[in-house]
């Protein structure tokens, strides 16, 4: 007699919509490339989707050429740390 298929369903933690839509709406909220980063480097950060990241807003200025930059200002650049664990501001 063979076995019935099974059917995993592959869900959030409690309460994981919440604080999606809570650190999008931080992330709304960013007044500046700074408040951004203290923002994304706290505990919002984990909560964004990935897709999220690629569309943050930006501040400013042109935007620049290269990769690795996930937001601007007209002078300043966000970019991940070298480990990969945080993001920081620095110079274009």
């Amino acid at each position: 007699m063979p076995h019935a298929a099974v059917a995993h369903r592959i869900r959030e933690p409690q309460g994981w919509d919440d604080r999606v839509a809570r650190a999008r709406s931080a992330v709304a909220k960013a007044r500046s490339l700074d408040d951004l980063a203290d923002l994304l480097n706290s505990a919002h950060f984990a909560a964004l989707p990935l897709k999220d990241l690629v569309q943050l807003p930006t501040f400013g200025g042109e935007r620049p050429g290269g990769t690795g930059i996930f937001s601007w200002d007209a002078e300043r650049v966000l970019v991940m740390d070298e480990l990969g664990e945080g993001f920081r501001v620095v110079a274009r």
